[in-house]
């Protein structure tokens, strides 16, 4: 995370494109296993029970975070300027690197060798061959990366174009639905209904989410109202993806449950990166054609949803480990 904190600083004395982009590859690194961690923390000091209740307790409180960069960055960014965004993330994160070493107490078992870079390659090499990972990789790829895009990209543009929204009004709708993001993994947590309804779950939230979607896209109502329930909807909705993490937790052996977390944990952020340049390109299509590019760039996020859902149903499914866990 140390890492991170070199970012925000460079970020803020960018004078050039490449040295702002440097600094967001440094945050990017910097974050990157800030959660995974959390994750293999728990996975080791905590029964298995515990790991949906816990994993959602993670997140939802890590969503607050997404609060700031809602209304209080729109303003900071009105009254001083972008930089100044990167002064308070700094400053943040020095506070939570020394708190990590302060406070964090994870002492490995006693005589556990080292894993050396080839078996961690071949391992993870194991893992992808293993009954049921694909279509928990596929899904993963798509449900996280479609929620943030929807959130980081394209509900401002949506809110300006159907509603005539100025940047800090269109702020304050994407307040709510972080707010509803941030509580919607503590209700999953604690709801998860493990084994075979918990993968029901799963496909029916992401199914729900991408009507939802689909619903805002085309829907032209002149009603700010029914956007922001659709909106906050979909917050609420959001929290399934701790299930995915939970399904993995239940489908692998406790000896490769910090890989096969670190699988889906990639295969989600590299789907990230994916959903957004597809829906970006879409959208510049749309634009080409003249066409509505607010429902081109909805209905592509709906299709993802959704054929995430169907390879994650058609696909072998790790039934005996998870059996095995019911048992």
């Amino acid at each position: 995370f140390v890492f991170a904190v070199l970012g925000t600083a460079l970020s803020y004395f960018a004078t050039s494109f490449l040295v702002l982009l440097i600094g967001q590859i440094l945050i990017g690194i910097g974050c990157a296993p800030a959660f995974l961690g959390c994750l293999v923390f728990i996975s080791k000091h905590f029964a298995p029970e515990r790991f949906a209740a816990l994993s959602g307790l993670v997140l939802g409180l890590g969503g607050i975070g997404m609060l700031i960069t809602a209304t209080p960055l729109a303003l900071v960014a009105e009254a001083w300027s972008w930089r100044g965004a990167f002064v308070i993330l700094s400053f943040a994160g020095v506070f939570a690197t020394a708190a990590c070493f302060a406070l964090v107490d994870d002492r490995s078992s006693p005589g556990v060798p080292a894993e050396s870079v080839f078996q961690s390659v071949c391992l993870v090499g194991v893992l992808l061959k293993r009954r049921g990972t694909a279509g928990i990789l596929l899904l993963g790829s798509v449900c996280y990366a479609s929620v943030l895009t929807f959130r980081g990209l394209w509900i401002v543009p949506f809110l300006s174009e159907r509603h005539s929204l100025s940047l800090v009004q269109s702020s304050n709708v994407v307040f709510v639905l972080s707010i509803s993001m941030i509580i919607s993994p503590f209700f999953f947590g604690f709801v998860d209904p493990g084994g075979r309804n918990r993968r029901l779950l799963i496909v029916a939230s992401a199914v729900a989410m991408a009507i939802a979607t689909l619903w805002l896209g085309f829907a032209y109502t002149e009603s700010l109202g029914m956007s922001v329930i659709v909106i906050t909807l979909i917050g609420v909705i959001s929290g399934f993806t701790i299930l995915q993490y939970a399904d993995v937790r239940s489908s692998y052996e406790p000896a490769v449950i910090g890989r096969a977390l670190s699988l889906l944990n990639m295969s989600t952020f590299i789907g990230v990166a994916v959903v957004q340049s597809i829906v970006a390109t879409v959208g510049d299509f749309a634009i080409l054609a003249g066409a509505n590019a607010i429902e081109w760039i909805f209905s592509s996020l709906t299709i993802l949803l959704v054929s995430g859902c169907i390879g994650f149903c058609l696909l072998p499914s790790p039934s005996s480990q998870i059996e095995k866990v019911e048992n």
